[in-house]
């Protein structure tokens, strides 16, 4: 029953949000990449780009409320 992803222990928050930072990042890109789609499906990936979007300013307002950006590239 152990999780097939889990956060090594001793990681701390700031690095945790740091790479999910920049899993989100690389969601922004893939999904910019396949907006061809026409009709509803364009639709439905725009609004999953703007949730990622979202999510990953979550993230990255945390970590500068941290004060450590850690080299994060912002979009």
């Amino acid at each position: 029953g152990r999780p097939l992803f889990a956060v090594r222990a001793g990681v701390s928050a700031e690095e945790a949000l740091l790479h999910v930072s920049l899993l989100l990042k690389c969601a922004e890109e893939t999904a910019d990449e396949i907006t061809s789609a026409s009709g509803i499906e364009r639709g439905l990936i725009w609004s999953m780009i703007h949730s990622v979007e979202m999510a990953r300013a979550v993230v990255d307002a945390l970590l500068d409320g941290a004060g450590r950006r850690g080299g994060v590239a912002q979009a």
